[in-house]
């Protein structure tokens, strides 16, 4: 109840002050590490969406992501990486294992790859998060694969067109994906 109200009376105060929208911007990499990220901060992981809620109980009315395209190991800032393609490091795999997705992943699988990876939660080790990343999006996709129902060109051996390869941080392109023009 006490939220609530302490809630209402930011957005009565904002309003006062004419304020109708009141954006968080933060880049991915700094939502707080989670047991379910391979540990450069996503959004969709359990502290990431917790993080979130906090800022809409302090009156944020909307969140913008920071650039959020692959970089280089030679140059890790996110105003340096692609423009279009967006890096896979801020998915949440526990996510992956969902229903939604299908079950495709087994939930301890993905546990079991990202505790393997994991660094230090107080910075992110892109090296460790890449090939957590790696793992994951291979299982992934075997899991696709063997699903009955798949689409057949996943089945057949072909890859899904993800595009980008995440081993290494080398933003390779494959597939029908172009590399991002500066």
């Amino acid at each position: 109840m006490t939220r609530r109200i302490e809630t209402d009376a930011l957005r009565a105060a904002l309003a006062r002050l004419g304020i109708e929208r009141l954006a968080l911007s933060i880049h991915q990499p700094s939502f707080p590490a989670s047991r379910d990220d391979v540990g450069h901060g996503a959004p969709a992981s359990a502290r990431g969406l917790d993080l979130l809620r906090f800022a809409a109980s302090l009156g944020f009315t909307s969140v913008a992501l920071g650039p959020a395209g692959i970089t280089t190991r030679a140059n890790r800032s996110p105003y340096d990486g692609t423009l279009f393609s967006r890096s896979m490091l801020a998915l949440s795999p526990a996510a992956l294992a969902s229903e939604a997705w299908g079950g495709a992943v087994a939930p301890g699988l993905i546990d079991r790859i990202v505790q393997r990876f994991r660094g230090a939660e107080e910075r992110v080790d892109y090296a460790r998060a890449e090939a957590a990343m790696d793992a994951v999006l291979r299982a992934l996709h075997a899991g696709l694969r063997e699903k009955p129902g798949s689409p057949q060109r996943w089945r057949g051996g072909a890859k899904p067109s993800t595009g980008v390869t995440v081993a290494g941080g080398r933003g390779s392109v494959r597939g029908d994906l172009r590399r991002d023009r500066a």
